[in-house]
């Protein structure tokens, strides 16, 4: 689960009369940028696997898998289905009506037009497709595991390590080939969740583009073409960019917080005020999601906040198309109940489309498609 899903659900596994969170306790875990999930609901890959990196000095290619796991996956769709309702517990990736047992624990998890990619308790990432598992690589931080794909492709990133120094490398996969193309990346210091620094990460793999960062800057790279430009020159731990869309980048300032919107940095719209977080940018980048208390969708044009009429804290975990967002949230204030809502931001309604428990029976071993733990 996230951060930030995790931090709630302590809290209210341990407070017999399920209190109002501690926000404090839950935005400190949600400042160490634990992207959420962008999702498209399309079908197609992305042309061609081209270079991927930021700030590149090497490139190593290699073609195939890594370490073949077992063939345990079951019931994986061989076709793209339409995104609903998916989480997963244990070993078992809930998919609609559908459940996928992947044969290891699931940590963080993503779609693809394919199947799915996960990552286990022990950091390897596994390719989940209808013809098996194969072990494709393993993420660097395995505490706090990040990787990103566009569920409309085959692709997935993330950013793993070599050398006796665990230099950061980006890697990205390709379901469909079975290819995997790792590029080394400038040194930089280093920085691992787990060690309480700002990590090398991938913020997002939207619309044949992925958004690399480190500790100073972020860098687009169209994976067509093989172009790069830097989105952010001027990154830091408060402030930078959290998702990617439609060739927009969403850049949040915590220390406001505020939220703006454009293709960098420099050249973004007006700044708005915004009580969330750690965003997540809708298909076309018309909305753009946070976490918090009191609910939190806005307009990116204007900063109008969306009142969906949720009352307790939430968690956006994807969008399923361009305004309809899945969230995971109480079931009423208190409750100490999980439940999946399905949210139309034009139509400011949600519904509840599953029931997922209570948030001491969930616990660790819940995961919602975002990509992190």
């Amino acid at each position: 689960m996230t951060d930030t899903l995790k931090a709630l659900m302590d809290e209210r596994a341990s407070a017999p009369d399920f209190a109002r969170p501690d926000l404090d306790v839950v935005r400190a875990a949600g400042t160490r940028r634990r992207r959420r999930r962008r999702a498209v609901n399309a079908g197609g890959a992305l042309a061609g696997t081209a270079a991927v990196t930021a700030l590149v000095v090497g490139l190593t290619t290699g073609g195939g898998v890594v370490d073949a796991g077992p063939d345990v996956a079951t019931d994986v769709p061989s076709q793209p289905q339409p995104l609903g309702p998916s989480w997963a517990v244990g070993t078992t990736i809930h998919d609609g009506d559908r459940e996928i047992q992947v044969g290891h624990p699931v940590r963080a998890y993503v779609r693809t037009s394919l199947g799915f990619v996960t990552v286990d308790d022990r950091g390897r990432v596994w390719s989940v497709v209808d013809a098996g598992e194969e072990q494709v690589g393993t993420v660097d931080d395995a505490e706090f595991p990040r990787v990103e794909s566009d569920p409309s492709s085959s692709l997935v990133a993330w950013v793993g390590s070599q050398g006796a120094r665990r230099d950061p490398v980006a890697v990205v996969h390709d379901q469909a080939d079975g290819t995997t193309t790792t590029y080394g990346l400038t040194p930089v210091p280093r920085g691992r969740p787990s060690d309480g620094t700002d990590p090398t990460e991938v913020i997002a793999l939207a619309d044949g583009v992925l958004y690399v960062r480190d500790d100073t800057r972020a860098i687009a790279i169209d994976l067509a073409s093989g172009d790069r430009s830097v989105v952010d020159d001027a990154v830091t731990f408060e402030s930078g960019p959290v998702d990617a869309a439609a060739g927009r980048v969403a850049f949040v300032d915590t220390t406001g917080p505020t939220f703006s919107v454009g293709r960098t940095r420099s050249t973004a719209g007006p700044s708005y005020a915004v009580s969330g977080y750690d965003g997540s940018l809708s298909p076309d980048a018309g909305f753009v999601a946070f976490t918090e208390d009191d609910g939190g969708v806005y307009d990116t044009a204007t900063g109008t906040a969306v009142d969906l009429g949720l009352t307790g804290f939430f968690e956006p975990v994807e969008w399923w198309d361009a305004t309809t967002l899945a969230l995971v949230a109480e079931s009423a204030p208190g409750s100490g109940v999980g439940v999946l809502l399905r949210c139309d931001v034009v139509a400011a309604s949600c519904r509840t489309v599953a029931q997922l428990g209570t948030f001491d029976e969930l616990g660790d071993d819940f995961v919602a498609p975002t990509g992190s733990s």
